[in-house]
């Protein structure tokens, strides 16, 4: 199991990615019948939703059939809570748990066993070895450094040498960090990697050359692409998922849309209930095919998304999203002129016990007001520390201020962005 395991799910995933469009549509609805009937049969609350719909797993064939099935939200997951989600015996000890970052501002936590865990690193690793990832090329994550792990064997060996370098750090630390890597390949958040590359255009940096950037969590705006290319020379590759089931589609080298991972999951594009059509913009939900410690049918992530029926000049088989649309918050302006990625408020969310939804909003360049709705695990000392963690990442900068409310308001399209900045950027 673990790395072994994993680079042989590689080889297979990148021979799927070739199979021809009706050869993954059989793929796909074998893997569906396999979790669906595992769901039905291990986890307490798909039992019980398949008992409500009146129905059995015989009933699902394929992902045509999913429709008999209600939509499972972010709330049935946290309000249900993992007894209920996850599989029947399985050892929570033995398993990854991990949290979300709250695109929505609601934080809750997934589970990945070692058989999913492998599964999907496959899944991911697909996406950039296809666009040029070499296994031994040092890559650097713009991340978060509090959810790194440390080196493997093989990384030790420079087999996949990820390192992270930490996006909480004032800028001028993480060129200084990166210039001593000298990093070949670089992924992270779109916005982080925005800032970097503005200040790239400024300084140079002309010993900061990787051959491969890959977005992802953010939406990768053609403003934030152009910046991004300009600075490196070279054209980014953006990557489309989310942490409950990972990698979901991805560009390749010739950038007409975004392919859809298939034999991992199955993408449903809805617009009032009913399927989309090729060119309309349909709400994404998700049916994880791998992971049987947890099983997510008909999840309802918050992104929404445009399928085409083109296809790609690449020739694979992976069917195509024109388009993806996910996380867009402001950035936070300082005093001092910097401007703050808005992921480094989800992040801190992330690891905050007891927020159910969070909305920040910097009213001025001197106040910030973080609105909560939150449980009882949300203590004076929870809140103390938040507003520490917040104050650090904004370099003691900015007044904070937290509010407890019962709900937050959403917007004209029923969701809710949770960064918002009343501070224009100085042009």
């Amino acid at each position: 199991m673990g790395a072994v395991n994993a680079f042989r799910l590689l080889v297979q995933a990148r021979k799927n990615q070739w199979l021809k469009p009706a050869e993954l549509e059989e793929l796909q609805a074998k893997r569906l019948r396999a979790i669906v009937k595992h769901a039905y049969e291990n986890t307490t609350y798909y039992h019980r939703k398949f008992k409500e719909a009146s129905i059995t797993p015989d009933d699902i064939r394929s992902p045509d059939d999913l429709e008999k099935l209600p939509i499972t939200t972010k709330d049935d997951v946290r309000n249900y809570g993992l007894t209920e989600m996850t599989s029947h015996g399985l050892n929570l000890n033995k398993c990854r748990n991990v949290p979300t970052s709250g695109s929505s501002g609601t934080p809750m936590r997934v589970i990945y066993d070692q058989n999913a865990d492998d599964f999907s690193k496959a899944i991911n690793l697909r996406s950039m070895v296809e666009n040029g990832l070499r296994i031994t090329d040092r890559m650097v994550n713009l991340g978060d450094m509090r959810t790194a792990k440390k080196p493997l064997w093989f990384q030790k060996l420079g087999v996949l040498n990820l390192q992270t370098i930490d996006i909480f750090n004032d800028i001028d630390k993480e060129v200084n960090d990166l210039l001593k890597i000298n990093p070949e390949s670089m992924i992270g958040y779109a916005s982080q990697l925005r800032l970097l590359s503005e200040y790239k255009l400024e300084h140079g940096l002309n010993g900061l050359k990787p051959s491969t950037i890959f977005t992802t969590a953010e939406i990768l705006d053609p403003d934030t692409r152009r910046i991004i290319n300009t600075a490196f020379d070279l054209e980014a590759v953006d990557l489309f998922g989310c942490i409950e089931v990972n990698r979901t589609a991805w560009e390749c080298q010739e950038h007409c849309g975004y392919h859809m991972d298939v034999d991992s999951v199955v993408m449903e594009l809805l617009s009032d209930g009913e399927s989309v059509s090729a060119g309309e913009r349909g709400e994404v939900i998700y049916t994880s095919l791998y992971n049987y410690a947890m099983p997510l049918i008909r999840y309802q992530v918050g992104d929404v998304a445009t399928p085409t029926d083109e296809t790609c000049p690449c020739g694979r088989g992976l069917p195509l999203l024109k388009s993806v649309e996910g996380r867009k918050d402001d950035f936070i302006r300082l005093l001092s002129g910097k401007a703050i990625s808005p992921i480094t408020m989800h992040l801190i969310v992330k690891h905050t016990p007891g927020i159910v939804e969070c909305q920040v909003v910097q009213e001025s360049l001197r106040k910030l007001s973080v609105i909560l709705v939150v449980t009882d695990k949300f203590t004076d000392v929870q809140s103390e520390r938040l507003i520490q963690e917040i104050n650090q990442a904004l370099n003691n900068e900015v007044s904070v201020e937290i509010n407890v409310v019962d709900a937050i308001r959403r917007g004209p399209n029923g969701k809710m962005r949770m960064v918002i900045s009343k501070v224009k950027p100085v042009t």
